[in-house]
Order: C-alpha cells, then sequence, then structure tokens
C-alpha cells in the first residue's frame, strides 16, 4: 500500500452490504406481515374468562360449603367443541369425574358459561389445579388456552403464551427496550447526583 493513500471500500463489499441491507428490508416486511396476519386471526378468537363461585348447601347455613367454577365467554366470537381438561397439579392426576359437572352445551356464544367443577370449599382452597380448555374457533381453527389455580388462592389466572412472530423484529424491540432501561437507569442516576442534599 502506498504511504499516505487514502483506502478505498471495494466495489464487492459495498454490493455484499447493499445485498445485506435489502435482505433486511426483506425479512422486516415479511414479519410485519406475519403479524398482521396474526392479528388478523386474532379477532375470530373468543374470549374465555373463569368464574369461582361459593354456595351455601341450604339458604339457613351463613358459611359457603361448595365451590363451582365455570367458564364463560365474554368475547363477541363462539367456541365450539370445548373440551375442559382438570389436573391436580400436586398428585399430576386428572380430577375425578365426580367432582366435576356434566356440560350439556358443548360450544360457547357470547356471554354463555358451562359449569366445569363443583367441590367442597375445604378443597377446593388448598388445591392447586390447572385447567387446559381446547376449542375451535368460527374458522375452523383449534386454540387452546390454560388456566392455573395456586393453593390457598380460590382464583384462576390465565396462562396463555404468547407465539414470538419472527426473529429480526423481536431482535430490534428487545435492543430498544435495552437501550430504553440504559437511558433510563442514567437518568435516574443523574437526578440522584443533581439533588440537593
Amino acid at each position: 500500500m502506498i504511504s499516505g493513500a487514502k483506502p478505498t471500500l471495494d466495489v464487492n463489499v459495498l454490493l455484499a452490504l447493499i445485498l445485506l441491507f435489502q435482505l433486511y428490508v426483506i425479512v422486516i416486511q415479511v414479519e410485519i406481515t406475519l403479524r398482521q396476519n396474526a392479528l388478523f386471526y386474532a379477532q375470530y378468537e373468543p374470549t374465555l374468562k373463569v368464574n369461582v363461585s361459593s354456595s351455601a348447601a341450604t339458604v339457613m347455613d351463613a358459611i359457603p360449603e361448595h365451590t363451582t367454577v365455570s367458564l364463560k365467554n365474554i368475547g363477541e366470537k363462539p367456541a365450539f367443541d370445548v373440551m375442559v381438561g382438570l389436573m391436580d397439579r400436586e398428585t399430576g392426576k386428572a380430577i375425578e369425574e365426580s367432582a366435576r359437572l356434566k356440560a350439556d352445551v358443548p360450544s360457547l356464544g357470547l356471554g354463555e358459561s358451562m359449569d366445569v367443577l363443583f367441590m367442597p370449599n375445604k378443597d377446593y382452597h388448598d388445591r392447586d389445579i390447572d385447567m387446559n380448555i381446547l376449542y375451535t374457533n368460527v374458522l375452523g381453527d383449534h386454540g387452546e388456552i390454560s388456566f392455573v389455580k395456586l393453593p390457598r388462592h380460590d382464583n384462576f389466572f390465565m396462562i396463555r403464551p404468547t407465539a414470538r412472530i419472527g426473529f429480526l423484529l423481536p431482535s430490534l424491540e428487545n435492543i430498544r427496550l435495552i437501550w430504553k432501561l440504559l437511558t433510563w437507569e442514567r437518568r435516574m442516576r443523574k437526578t440522584k447526583t443533581t439533588k440537593p442534599n
């Protein structure tokens, strides 16, 4: 190399960078399209909610003795062929059929509900329960949603894993989140140092 000569960018390297940039743009466009499709199909999914209520054996009883767990569709789209599986997380076994109620209607429309569990309060309160629900939406696609009840808690909490669509966009979003956290931490440190004693 001649001393004092300016370094020049090879044409092949430049073309490779341009192709890489175009590839990134194509991948981002594909991932955006996939996300739009996911949002489109999400509007046809039902919205299921678990309700828990207690009841007394007789009107004269002041303390409720039994707990009823029901599944309700609070969304606008129906759920067909609803199947509910209940499992005791401590023993790993399905909850006995004697504790479950038979559902007359396997489908849930807007505002419709079905009872899925009925048991004494003392047994229900200490149970660690998994509720897995399978259904078919209006498009004929199968869906799944899970709820979990922890011991010494009465309510169920929804567990619906969100699928990560694509690779590049989630990576960019994670980088953006990390950058925000770093700038926030730096701002907090600066605020503490400038705060008068």
